[in-house]
């Protein structure tokens, strides 16, 4: 739970350099000395997970810039992105990194398992990252096993299929239910196959496929993941390319066509470009948050792409001047980074 110290009256305007960042000063950019310090909670993911390290990077780099005795609490407590609105809209949350598309499904009221619940007080605060995709991947010697090359084929043919993939709420795991939905098969479908849907821990995922005690791995992960990257240097496993009416269903969902480009996770992996669907990565924040301290988190983390991306690759798409773009956030700006964008010349 937040807990603000004191919220300033106002939103000074000053000349002034914000915390001890060196960065430039901007037209409207807030006077630290007249602001009253502040606590607040980054929610992320389990330990490990490439969120994790992301928020960790980014609470170093916001910190300097808030008042002086402002702290940045982290919580493990968020299953993934696709929870992220609702830790906020609840007050358990100040901060999170989130992804575009379930955004749009919180604020419709239309998350898989929340239908009917609307993420309020949410706002965003930069993001358009558009480096995760859904990817597919079979275990070592299962396209041989089954006689399958592909997932449709697999359904087809009502294979006992054990899929791996994240925990209920994470964004990977909705993703494989939005591909069920697209396919038109259930989980239920598939147990009465034969088969099996494990939710676990992510790595607890990627130790199954590599195990070959699941032989289907579905998530919205990144190329820089260090788990999934490990898995295909150690495994032989396989990317798998969806079919054109999979990912045709995908993209009626909200999905942004997409393509991981052949050997972008390894030097030999995946050995052809894939088609697949993804949702921008973007950082959300309570609508709540006073618009001086709004103003001052979204300009540390623009002016520090650079220190970001030298920390974490996961930020090389982490474009400031286009950061703010709305289809690749899922909700509005808050008012506080919109003036930041607004000064800096990127929103004319």
């Amino acid at each position: 739970m937040r807990r603000f110290l004191v919220l300033a009256a106002a939103f000074v305007i000053a000349l002034v350099v914000a915390g001890n960042a060196g960065a430039a000063s901007l037209a409207h950019q807030p006077d630290v000395s007249k602001l009253d310090p502040i606590e607040l909670t980054f929610c992320t993911m389990s330990m490990g997970s490439s969120t994790n390290v992301m928020t960790s990077n980014m609470v170093s780099v916001i910190e300097p810039y808030l008042p002086k005795g402002s702290r940045i609490n982290v919580t493990t407590d968020m299953a993934g992105g696709a929870v992220a609105p609702f830790m906020i809209s609840t007050g358990m949350a100040d901060l999170a990194i989130g992804d575009s598309t379930p955004n749009e499904w919180a604020a419709a009221g239309i998350t898989p398992g929340r239908e009917g619940q609307v993420a309020e007080n949410v706002a965003a605060f930069g993001g358009s990252m558009f480096y995760s995709t859904i990817i597919v991947l079979f275990a070592e010697g299962f396209e041989e096993k089954s006689g399958c090359s592909t997932l449709e084929e697999l359904v087809a043919k009502k294979y006992p299929i054990v899929f791996a993939t994240k925990v209920f709420g994470s964004f990977g795991a909705m993703s494989m239910d939005m591909i069920f939905k697209v396919l038109g098969i259930t989980e239920e479908d598939i147990k009465s196959w034969g088969g099996d849907v494990i939710r676990v821990d992510t790595m607890q995922a990627l130790d199954m496929i590599k195990d070959k005690r699941a032989h289907v791995y579905i998530d919205h992960n990144n190329r820089y993941h260090g788990g999934v990257i490990e898995l295909l240097m150690t495994s032989n496993v396989k990317f798998i390319q969806l079919a054109d009416s999979t990912l045709n269903g995908l993209e009626k969902l909200g999905y942004a066509p997409a393509r991981i480009e052949a050997k972008s996770f390894t030097a030999t992996q995946p050995a052809t470009d894939i088609d697949t669907a993804a949702s921008a990565q973007c950082f959300i924040m309570s609508a709540k948050l006073p618009d001086e301290y709004a103003y001052l988190i979204t300009m540390a983390v623009c002016e520090e792409r650079d220190k970001l991306v030298a920390m974490n690759a996961n930020f090389t798409t982490f474009e400031p001047a286009k950061a703010w773009v709305r289809n690749g956030l899922g909700f509005d700006l808050h008012p506080g980074a919109l003036l930041y964008y607004k000064d800096k010349g990127y929103i004319k």
